[in-house]
């Protein structure tokens, strides 16, 4: 790993988790995706544990590693809800032209999504995920053209994404991928307000957020890399909006509904993590949200 490249830290993280995700996918034959540069990502970052992390990955690539085969379940299904929901809402007729990633991450779709002509995406995480990111793409160009927002979501974002130049009269996908599970329920509360008030009609909000938070208890933990990562995960993992989707956009003013990630990778053909099992007292469920406003 190149000495002048630094690595996020801490929620920063789950996007190198995220990009290794879309990096064992797209090496499968029966890919769900294929996302070229996430791979470039895993190279760059190399062994983690020399910044003090978790070992990005399992000890071995056999499937023992339950932590890691549900996290690729559910990486790979929720990939292809957002990727099929942004070019469905992008394709209607008079339909956005602005997408705004929050709390963007790794996400390299303005480089991998064959969009509309005029499409613009807006990719807003911290200063120091943007300069990690930029430092790994750097020669890649993008096929839709994508403008990074270096702004905290803690700060005042709307202003950083306006003089970026978004327009809040103009229809736009508010995608928050992999982001409210960190917030606590006030905090998600107050972030679909903000965007609630930079949304203009005809626009879609694309999210997911979780049945409750996920438990050390939730998967095997054999090996001490996977328990790590598994304390990591659960110790910034803070809950999220209210039980229903459908009651919480309603409240922010959305109309809209949810899809359950079981029923995803169901659809997908993929199995699906013991964890996420209706069977068994407490499954975790993940709501994939799609709303309208």
């Amino acid at each position: 790993m190149s000495t002048q490249i630094r690595l996020p830290v801490a929620v920063g993280f789950t996007g190198l988790m995220t990009a290794y995700n879309r990096a064992v996918e797209s090496a499968r034959p029966d890919a769900l995706f294929t996302d070229p540069l996430a791979a470039r990502f895993v190279e760059v970052a190399g062994d983690t544990t020399l910044a003090g992390l978790p070992r990005l990955g399992p000890a071995a690539e056999d499937g023992s590693s339950e932590l890691w085969t549900g996290m690729n379940g559910y990486l790979a299904g929720r990939t292809v809800f957002y990727d099929r929901a942004i070019q469905a809402a992008t394709a209607r007729e008079h339909g956005p032209r602005q997408v705004v990633l929050l709390g963007a991450g790794l996400d390299t779709r303005a480089f991998r999504l064959a969009l509309p002509a005029g499409t613009v995406l807006y990719e807003v995480d911290t200063a120091e995920v943007h300069e990690f990111k930029s430092a790994v793409l750097a020669g890649h160009l993008p096929s839709t053209p994508r403008i990074p927002v270096p702004v905290d979501l803690r700060e005042d974002w709307p202003r950083a994404l306006r003089r970026a130049g978004f327009n809040p009269a103009w229809p736009t996908v508010w995608v928050a991928e992999g982001l409210l599970m960190y917030f606590p329920e006030a905090a998600a509360d107050t972030l679909l307000d903000t965007v609630t008030e930079q949304t203009t009609p005809g626009s879609t909000l694309l999210t997911e957020y979780m049945s409750r938070r996920p438990r050390m208890t939730d998967a095997v933990l054999a090996d001490p890399q996977d328990h790590a990562l598994c304390e990591l995960l659960v110790g910034n993992t803070v809950g999220g909006p209210d039980p229903d989707p459908a009651t919480w956009l309603a409240e922010h003013g959305w109309t809209g509904g949810h899809l359950d990630l079981l029923d995803q990778l169901t659809e997908l053909g993929r199995p699906h993590p013991t964890l996420f099992d209706r069977s068994i007292p407490e499954p975790l469920r993940v709501h994939l949200i799609s709303g309208r406003h």
